[in-house]
């Protein structure tokens, strides 16, 4: 069994490490689901801002964080962002529903030096770009979480490819299939989800967007829906296609009620095939007949601390807008391709 040659990779030892930065501190606004399984574990256990706020009009959802944090009375809780305890060195994560993300995440700029916004930093690409617009005039560092980049076989792979290894990528196969939506805490709307401005495809194609646009290192030139599912007006299933400029492109296929879970990045190069999945298993054949294959750490905890890393990186120095320029032409691309698949939507299913 041939190895491709070695290519410079990221140690996951090396996740653990907080990098030197300016904001120490975080207030989490928003105590929901993403923020008790992901950004409160990883705080919690060090790899990241000492959390000193949180912030969530529902007492109960912010003392349940308290507790996951600490305990009660160890970490103070608000009802508004503007009573939490921001200064110079804190930083605020956005952790709120999609629908809340814009107006949450301006009041944070006015607030806080820096401010991380869960994915998508707004429903709209409209929304997002006044977002980044509104951080660049008051010079404030504006993050997204793009967290599926930072899962450690979904990094090697972006090693990998960038590489050239097994060549220049032509296609990225991208699928995420769940049985349900990931479940919601929002006691307005448990189900959010379910009403948000293309479902499933906002959810879980976002991701394959912004990898696609990475792995085949061009903007997306063209759009297109090939399958869409509905269930009344609520899009379930999506498979779409993205042309990028240079004449590479991705096949982006998400569900939220699919028979079984499933997970997996495919990219085919000239010269081989990089393959990854959410288990943590990656696996890189050449042409030649060769294939090596991989395990690295899986879940939420080694993508956030990574993610957390990467953020006190970014923000050493004055504040730059690639990544979150990056977030906007993502959404820009998601309202395309969803108006596509409401193209496609059966006139019943349209109200």
């Amino acid at each position: 069994m041939s190895r491709p040659p070695e290519t410079p990779s990221i140690s996951n030892d090396a996740d653990a490490i907080i990098h030197p930065t300016p904001f120490p501190k975080v207030v989490l606004i928003g105590c929901g689901r993403i923020t008790e399984f992901a950004h409160a574990p990883v705080l919690r256990d060090g790899a990241g801002p000492r959390v000193v706020g949180l912030v969530d009009d529902d007492p109960e959802r912010a003392d349940g964080i308290a507790r996951l944090l600490g305990g009660p009375g160890r970490i103070a809780t608000y009802r508004r962002i503007g009573d939490a305890p921001f200064d110079a060195a804190t930083m605020a994560v956005v952790a709120t529903p999609t629908p809340l993300h814009a107006d949450t995440a301006a009041e944070a700029l006015a607030a806080a030096p820096c401010v991380l916004v869960e994915k998508p930093l707004a429903a709209t690409g409209a929304a997002a770009r006044r977002l980044l617009d509104l951080a660049r005039r008051t010079r404030r560092h504006l993050l997204c979480v793009h967290n599926r980049r930072h899962e450690p076989a979904l990094r090697r792979l972006l090693e990998v490819c960038a590489s050239g290894t097994v060549g220049r990528p032509r296609t990225v196969t991208y699928l995420h299939h769940t049985t349900a939506p990931f479940p919601g805490a929002w006691a307005a709307e448990p189900m959010w989800r379910s009403g948000t401005e293309g479902g499933c495809l906002a959810d879980l194609g976002y991701h394959g967007v912004y990898l696609a646009r990475e792995i085949l290192a061009a903007p997306v030139a063209g759009a297109e829906a090939v399958e869409t599912v509905w269930r009344g007006p609520v899009l379930e299933r999506a498979a779409v296609r993205t042309t990028h400029i240079g004449g590479a492109g991705a096949a982006i296929d998400v569900a939220w009620t699919a028979s079984s879970d499933a997970f997996r990045v495919v990219v085919d190069c000239s010269a081989g095939r990089v393959t990854a999945d959410d288990t943590g298993r990656l696996s890189v054949a050449t042409a030649a007949g060769g294939e090596v294959r991989e395990r690295h750490p899986a879940g939420f905890g080694p993508a956030y601390r990574a993610l957390y890393a990467d953020a006190a990186r970014r923000t050493a120095g004055p504040p730059r807008y690639d990544q979150a320029a990056t977030a906007v032409e993502t959404a820009d691309v998601l309202d395309t391709l969803a108006a596509a698949c409401r193209a496609r939507r059966p006139e019943e299913a349209a109200t």
